[in-house]
């Protein structure tokens, strides 16, 4: 149940540095977060507008934002809804790809 983007927005998620090099070498492709009590199936995320084709850019915090092109951005390539094997719990997965920035 993924939403295709008319016109690709940019969400910051805030990771660990650990996330961020293992996305940046490509090892990771995608995460989990859980759906917010409550509101399953219509939100769930930080980012309930987040669709396929959207842009994203791991930072460590919310005051070290930075602007696009300083580091790596990806790309949403798809968007689902499962539960979390140990708690049970509902969770979105998304699933990106490294974005090739142009010059």
């Amino acid at each position: 149940m993924a939403v295709i983007g008319i016109k690709p927005r940019l969400h910051r998620v805030i990771t660990d540095r650990h996330f961020q090099k293992s996305a940046a070498k490509e090892l990771s492709s995608g995460f989990t977060t859980l759906v917010r009590k409550g509101t399953y199936p219509r939100s769930g995320m930080d980012h309930p507008s987040l669709a396929i084709g959207d842009r994203l850019e791991f930072i460590l915090s919310k005051k070290g934002l930075r602007l696009l092109g300083n580091q790596p951005a990806y790309e949403v390539t798809d968007i689902g809804l499962q539960r979390d094997k140990d708690s049970g719990q509902w969770v979105w997965t998304v699933e990106f790809k490294k974005l090739e920035l142009e010059p």
